[in-house]
């Protein structure tokens, strides 16, 4: 890299932090501008790429999103940090963990074989999504190796780690051990405290449940105590988005019946949102509202929340006879 690029490069970082502090402070207009400036430098750089689906998340524009992941992963598809950063986004802006794990397996194994120590961190993060994505696709004894993996290669200092782990143990139904686990950890981290609560709702202690909640919402302002469901009221949204679901989607959908019920119970994950039953077309779909009101902010949030779910789920059934075209 000449003195030139070294500028260039060091331009591009400086812009894009002052566009994720705009964008941090509710101004959009100043990232957008300040994106669109480095750009002109690189269009084709890893963190100018990853801004793009920051500030199409900002917008709740879940095409742009999907356009700027297109966009990263076709110019940087070999770089395992932007298949990280990449998977990220499926996993948290699109719920689509099944996405999110294909891209994890190729950065994992490249990051595996690099003897960069630098990646270090980089590998436990990527073994940390792993995790989560494991546990929400079903495979939580994966999970959990995940998780353990993690925890080998950072130590247990590491708070990400732990609750990554803690998680996992959660979804195999050993919410003491996830609890106790936590406990150490909890007070100095808001999220900690937060999946604490939610071990102990589906723990059955709605007490603690509460008290945790009420812990982290105080601790982080992007964190706020589980809203109230009325699950007559959820059946009645999950309908009115079904309605609206693309063409091939909606005949899929078609007379299956949909329930709301509190929480997974016997085998079913415990922290699943929806669960959809059938081989090869779907048989019954299953909202769990005491596990919706965790991760919804606020009760215009489900519409949203519904839509990703009913698209991740019934998306599977079609297979590669779907494209993005039918999506829109």
């Amino acid at each position: 890299m000449n003195d030139e690029d070294e500028d260039f490069e060091g331009g591009i970082d400086a812009l894009i932090e002052r566009a994720e502090e705009a964008l941090e402070h509710g101004d959009p207009a100043t990232a957008a501008s300040l994106y669109a400036e480095a750009a002109e430098i690189d269009d084709e750089d890893r963190e100018v790429l990853s801004f793009a689906i920051m500030l199409a998340a900002a917008a709740e524009d879940v095409g742009a999103v999907k356009t700027a992941l297109d966009r990263l992963l076709e110019v940087c598809e070999d770089d395992p940090l932007a298949l990280v950063t990449a998977a990220g986004w499926f996993y948290d802006f699109l719920l689509n963990p099944k996405a999110a794990l294909t891209l994890l397996e190729i950065a994992d194994e490249r990051l595996a074989a690099s003897k960069d120590e630098e990646l270090r961190g980089v590998r436990v993060e990527t073994l940390v999504l792993t995790a989560g994505c494991r546990g929400e696709t079903g495979d939580l004894e994966g999970a959990l190796s995940a998780a353990q993996a993690a925890l080998a290669l950072a130590g247990d200092d590491a708070i990400e780690v732990v609750t990554a782990l803690a998680a996992a143990e959660i979804d195999v139904r050993r919410f003491s051990d996830a609890i106790a686990r936590l406990s150490t950890h909890a007070e100095a981290d808001a999220e900690a405290m937060r999946l604490m609560g939610w071990a102990h709702r589906l723990s059955g202690d709605d007490t603690k449940a509460a008290e945790a909640f009420k812990k982290a919402a105080r601790a982080s302002p992007e964190l706020t105590e589980p809203i109230t469901i009325d699950p007559a009221k959820l059946a009645a949204i999950a309908a009115k988005v079904m309605a609206t679901l693309p063409p091939p989607l909606l005949v899929l959908a078609r007379g299956v019946p949909v329930r709301v019920e509190a929480l997974p119970t016997g085998q079913d994950p415990p922290r699943a949102l929806l669960l959809t039953s059938g081989e090869d077309a779907p048989e019954a779909m299953r909202f769990f509202h005491r596990n919706i009101e965790v991760v919804a902010a606020q009760l215009d949030e489900l519409p949203r929340i519904i839509e990703a779910l009913l698209l991740r789920d019934l998306s599977e059934y079609m297979g590669d006879e779907l494209d993005d075209d039918d999506l829109e």
